[in-house]
C-alpha cells in the first residue's frame, strides 16, 4: 500500500481496534445478537483463536472483517462502553464504525475474496439516514457480497462432490457453506424487510436455490460459545435452519412480489397468469405446511407464546427474540 493509504486509514481509525476489555464486549454482543441469524463466522473456531489457544496456528481473522463485526456488533453495545470510546451516541458510533470498515474496502486492504464476502455481508447492514436511503447501500453491499461469493464458487460448496484431504480443507469449505447460506438468508430477509426482489435466484423459474448448510455444519459450536449455553445454542440453530428454509422458498417467488426489481420487466411476463397464480399457490401452501411444522418444532400452539422445544433451560431472553424474529418474517 502507498504511505498516504496507510496514514488515512491511520487517521480514520482504521487500523486500531477497542482495548481488550471493550472489544470483549463487541465481540460478546457480536455473536449473542447478531451471529444466530447470520452464523458467518465459526463461532468456534473464533473464540479458540480470540482466547490465544490455538497458538497462532489456524485462520486468523481478516482486520476487514473484524472492524465489519465491531460495526455491527456496536447496534447492542452499552452506551456506556461507546461513550468510553468516544462516542457521544449509538448512532454516531455506527456511523463512524461504518466509515473505517468502507475505507479498508475501498482502499483494497483484503486480497481475500472469501473474507471481502464476509465483511461486504456484515457491512450491508448498515442503515443511512432517511435522506440518503434512496442509494439503498445495503443493496450494493449485498450484491458485492454474493459476487465474491460466487468467485470463490461458495455457490457451489457442497453440490460439487470433493474428496476433503485435510483439516485446512474440510474448514474452507464449511466457511463457504455458511457465506453462502447467509447470502441466501441476508438476501431474502432484505427482500422482506425492504420489499425488493431477491439477488439470489434460480436460472431456471420453476427451479428452488438450493440451501446446503446444514445442523451438521453449525453443531460443533454448541459446546464451545462464549455467550449462550448449549440446550439455548441449540435452539438457536434450529432456528436459523428453519428460517432459512423460508428465505430459501421467498427467492423462488420473489420475481413474481417485485417484479421490477432487479433486471427487465419482461423477464416476468414470458409465463402466464395461471402460471404466476399456480406458483403464488404452492408458495401459500409452503408457508402454511412451514408455519405447522414450527409450531410442531416449538411445541407452541400459536406464534408469540413461550417455545418449549428442550425444556425449562430455555430461559435465555435470546430465545423468545430469535422465536418472534423468526414469525415477524414469515
Amino acid at each position: 500500500m502507498l504511505p498516504e493509504d496507510i496514514n488515512y486509514l491511520e487517521l480514520k481509525g482504521c487500523l486500531r481496534i477497542p482495548a481488550r476489555k471493550h472489544l470483549d464486549e463487541f465481540v460478546k454482543q457480536y455473536f449473542r445478537y447478531v451471529h444466530p441469524f447470520l452464523p458467518l463466522i465459526n463461532e468456534a473456531v473464533f473464540w479458540k483463536m480470540y482466547s490465544g489457544a490455538s497458538q497462532g496456528l489456524g485462520p486468523k481473522v481478516s482486520l476487514l472483517v473484524l472492524q465489519s463485526m465491531i460495526f455491527t456488533a456496536s447496534a447492542h453495545v452499552s452506551s456506556e462502553t461507546l461513550e468510553s470510546l468516544g462516542f457521544s451516541s449509538t448512532r454516531i458510533a455506527r456511523r463512524i464504525m461504518y466509515q473505517r470498515a468502507k475505507a479498508l474496502y475501498d482502499l483494497e486492504t483484503e486480497s481475500s475474496r472469501l473474507h471481502i464476502a464476509q465483511a461486504a455481508l456484515l457491512i450491508s447492514y448498515w442503515s443511512p439516514s432517511f435522506a440518503k436511503a434512496a442509494s439503498r447501500p445495503n443493496t450494493t453491499w449485498l450484491s458485492i457480497a454474493i459476487e465474491n461469493a460466487k468467485s470463490v464458487k461458495a455457490h457451489l460448496s457442497g453440490l460439487e462432490s470433493a474428496v476433503v484431504e485435510d483439516e485446512s480443507q474440510e474448514q474452507r469449505c464449511c466457511s463457504l457453506k455458511r457465506l453462502w447460506g447467509c447470502c441466501i438468508v441476508r438476501d431474502s430477509t432484505l427482500s422482506i424487510a425492504l420489499r425488493r426482489g431477491c439477488q439470489i435466484t434460480a436460472a431456471d423459474r420453476n427451479a428452488e436455490v438450493k440451501f446446503v448448510l446444514k445442523y451438521a455444519d453449525l453443531e460443533g459450536e454448541l459446546s464451545r460459545s462464549e455467550v449462550y449455553d448449549t440446550p439455548t445454542k441449540k435452539y438457536l440453530i434450529m432456528a436459523f435452519l428453519h428460517l432459512a428454509e423460508l428465505c430459501r422458498r421467498m427467492a423462488h417467488v420473489s420475481k413474481l412480489l417485485f417484479p421490477f426489481e432487479n433486471g427487465a420487466p419482461e423477464d416476468t411476463i414470458l409465463c402466464s397468469t395461471t402460471d404466476d397464480n399456480q406458483t403464488i399457490g404452492t408458495f401459500k401452501y409452503f408457508l402454511s405446511g412451514w408455519c405447522d411444522t414450527a409450531k410442531l418444532w416449538l411445541q407452541c400452539p400459536d406464534p408469540g407464546d413461550k417455545p418449549k422445544l428442550v425444556n425449562s433451560e430455555l430461559s435465555h431472553s435470546s430465545v423468545a427474540l430469535f422465536t418472534n424474529l423468526m414469525y415477524i418474517y414469515y
